[in-house]
């Protein structure tokens, strides 16, 4: 898939995001930082029908004025949608 296709299939007005679901999510919090890593499986409905997605996940989180706030996320590589 080309550059500009991957991001046409990404655009809010074709895609929904349907539902998401985290498996074995584990937390580090070490003071003001946490760190989240979870398997996360996506479902996505777009242009060519619902898809699902399942991935390993992680989240960097920082405490601040008003609360925790998502700094860096990464996910990947795609597994099976199926566990």
């Amino acid at each position: 898939m080309d550059r500009v296709r991957y991001l046409a299939n990404k655009d809010s007005s074709r895609s929904r995001w349907v539902s998401q679901t985290l498996a074995d999510p584990v937390v580090v919090v070490v003071g003001d930082a946490a760190v989240l890593r979870a398997l996360v499986t996506d479902v996505v409905r777009g242009p060519e029908g619902t898809v699902k997605f399942r991935m390993p996940m992680t989240q960097v989180w920082v405490r601040g004025d008003p609360g925790w706030r998502c700094l860096a996320g990464h996910a990947g590589p795609r597994m099976t949608a199926e566990p």
